[in-house]
């Protein structure tokens, strides 16, 4: 996977997940959702990650979890 895709894809299903569980995600629980064996999920996703929280637009955890930041002009 190209790292561009890579990047929209992880940002894509951050949000998804947020979406329908309201809850912190895991880099692990991402990678796998995107196909990547156990072994190889999180360390797939969290380069990712890092850059989301690096650019504003997700959160990061005291415990490693991810959060989107949501924009106040989507709660309309």
């Amino acid at each position: 996977m190209a790292n561009t895709m890579m990047y929209e894809a992880v940002a894509a299903k951050l949000r998804e997940f947020y979406e329908a569980h309201q809850r912190p995600i895991g880099p692990t629980e991402i990678g796998l959702a995107l196909g990547f064996s156990y072994q190889q999920a999180s360390a797939r996703t969290s380069p990712m990650l890092k850059r989301l929280v690096a650019e504003g637009t997700a959160k990061r955890t005291p415990n490693g979890m991810y959060l989107p930041v949501l924009d106040a002009n989507m709660s309309g």
